[in-house]
């Protein structure tokens, strides 16, 4: 089971599509991606982010991105970055320059922008727990990646730890197949503690698309083979099996249509199956109503025919 403190990266479910024949390249996508998701909702003040501009100046100006550099030296400031020793006092002492350099993003939204966006992604960084990445290159990268994206596509989430141990070790074919299908069942419950869906859903998603329908009909290579493999009811309940062994996934389908799914920790078995059967006696009631008010309804024509 996932440690409750590990963080989580959200990333849109098209990404996936290329995980099988792509590992590496793919889940990099989805690392530089998720970073920027993460760190798009992260609140800032400015006089935070421009302390943090100023301290990564002094001591790595390697985190900065050129536009950002570029827009520093722009700056007609003869405090900012002019400091040879701001640690001299046994703490950071910049409190001048952070009022310079908040009072240029006043009159600079593209520099404001730049400096935001930097403080973010170093916050981002800190809370995922992620070192020895490149900030600058994630950074453009994951914008990059995401422009081309719909915002509507569904998303879904993988954990650090796993994203960076199946981009950075040998995992087989199957434990590739594995992660895509946990990852399309957590994109399909979503916020949810549960849900009901079917198997050609968990399937599309899997695959990196929003439904069933969505599959071009015509795939090549490993996806066309992996497509109709788990087309089968056998391969999909073997993965779907492996999954509640391995992955913390739990179903539910007894006698109805479609499964029950959810992830362990959020809900557990007998929670999930009291409610899947609750809902069903709730349906069961709601079809026996509706076909006793269709038989009231007969009943009354056919004595208005009389």
């Amino acid at each position: 089971m996932a440690k409750r403190d590990e963080r989580y990266l959200q990333f849109p479910i098209s990404l996936m599509r290329d995980l099988v024949e792509d590992k590496a390249g793919t889940l990099g996508k989805i690392i530089d991606a998720g970073i920027v998701k993460v760190s798009d909702g992260i609140k800032i003040s400015w006089q935070d982010a421009s302390r943090q501009v100023i301290y990564d100046l002094y001591r790595s100006s390697n985190k900065l991105c050129n536009d950002l550099k570029t827009q520093l030296r722009y700056l007609e400031s003869e405090i900012i970055g002019r400091n040879d020793d701001p640690f001299s006092s046994g703490h950071f002492d910049v409190d001048d320059e952070v009022e310079a350099l908040v009072h240029a993003m006043d009159c600079n939204d593209v520099l404001k922008d730049l400096v935001c966006d930097h403080y973010r992604h170093q916050q981002t960084l800190k809370f995922l727990n992620i070192k020895q990445y490149d900030p600058v290159s994630s950074r453009v990268k994951g914008r990059k990646i995401l422009s081309k994206i719909d915002p509507k596509e569904p998303n879904s989430m993988i954990n650090t730890r796993h994203a960076f141990d199946f981009r950075d070790k040998p995992k087989s074919d199957y434990e590739l197949i594995q992660l895509a299908a946990f990852i399309g069942i957590k994109s399909i419950i979503g916020k949810k503690a549960y849900c009901k869906t079917n198997k050609n859903l968990i399937l599309a998603r899997m695959m990196g698309y929003s439904t069933f329908n969505c599959i071009p009909v015509k795939l090549k290579g490993v996806v066309a083979e992996i497509m109709k493999k788990y087309s089968t009811r056998y391969h999909m309940d073997k993965l779907l099996a492996d999954l509640q062994l391995n992955w913390n996934v739990l179903t539910y389908s007894h006698h109805m249509r479609g499964l029950y799914i959810a992830i362990d920790g959020k809900i557990d078995l007998n929670e999930l199956v009291k409610s899947a059967e609750a809902k069903r006696r709730k349906n069961q009631l709601e079809g026996l109503r509706s076909q006793k008010l269709e038989a009231m309804k007969l009943a009354k024509q056919l004595q208005q025919l009389k």
